[in-house]
């Protein structure tokens, strides 16, 4: 009797895991929206984990974002997006101008954005992480939302202390969305101007992966590249390849061979020295800053 015809199963990725449970482990992939980048992650993202974005101005953060976002929504899922240092009506606008309507969705219910306002003074104050999260993760299921984007991500994780407080933060911020929203797949920007991709401890973000957007100079101009820096389960080369952002399509990423462009191998960073915890008195303790949502309709 011939084998009955088997329905189209959706895209996923076998991830051999021998080493530590000598069985081979199938987990789901969602593509990224830029097909090129899927090929080059063995077919996407792994599903329900937090991935970092990072780039400096005008490389493509932002972008790269909303391809994400259009084709999440395309395959039927619903997205929360927080772009905190735009309003949503600029962000609407710029989409539009590269030939995307994400008011559509926003109208019908996929789409869900959220405007950031900032107390006073929040230069003098650190921002509250924890109830950050909850009041994120009760818009995400209000909405009934698999996906977040959070872009960037600095404003949230703002301190006046030093650089270590805001790593902690920064860890503080990641680890709280994937224990307060597990299965949420989420993808947090960052600025390079901060963070530079030379130099940083990756460790520091407790994501599944990083993709680094840049500038390489060739001749007189700037080119755009892509880096895939980090990605937990999955073969990658840390090879820094060249793309174009086109209209339609967003990021177009050129066919290169791995020989064509060396990888950018970050230079070595000196062991720090182990932090000891800083505790202020309730006196020196600057105030939460409080940070508020609101819904965008447009």
């Amino acid at each position: 009797m011939a084998e009955a015809s088997k329905p189209p199963r959706a895209m996923m990725s076998v991830v051999t895991s021998g080493k530590d449970q000598g069985a081979e482990e199938e987990k789901k992939r969602i593509s990224t929206g830029i097909s090129a980048l899927d090929s080059l992650i063995e077919g996407g993202l792994p599903e329900g984990k937090s991935y970092l974005i990072a780039g400096e101005p005008g490389s493509g953060k932002t972008i790269f974002c909303m391809r994400f976002i259009l084709r999440s929504l395309g395959d039927g899922e619903k997205v929360v997006y927080i772009p905190v240092d735009e309003k949503p009506t600029e962000i609407v606008g710029n989409a539009a101008s590269l030939g995307w309507d994400l008011k559509k969705y926003v109208t019908g219910g996929q789409l869900l954005m959220l405007d950031v306002a900032l107390s006073q003074g929040a230069a003098n104050k650190e921002v509250d992480v924890a109830k950050v999260v909850t009041d994120l993760a009760s818009y995400v299921t209000r909405a009934g939302a698999s996906r977040l984007v959070i872009d960037p991500a600095e404003p949230l994780i703002s301190s006046p202390d030093s650089s270590k407080t805001s790593r902690q933060q920064a860890r503080l911020l990641m680890r709280s969305l994937q224990d307060t929203m597990p299965g949420m797949t989420s993808l947090l920007t960052l600025n390079a101007s901060a963070h530079s991709g030379v130099g940083v401890d990756w460790e520091d973000y407790p994501v599944n992966g990083v993709i680094l957007l840049g500038f390489r100079r060739e001749q007189r101009r700037l080119v755009r590249t892509l880096l895939v820096n980090k990605m937990r389960g999955t073969a990658i080369d840390l090879v820094e390849r060249q793309f174009s952002i086109v209209k339609d399509a967003g990021i177009l990423i050129e066919a290169t061979s791995p020989e064509a462009v060396a990888p950018r191998v970050p230079e070595a960073v000196a062991p720090r020295a182990p932090e000891a915890p800083s505790q202020p008195s309730e006196t020196q303790k600057p105030q939460a800053e409080q940070i508020m949502f609101r819904e965008w309709h447009g």
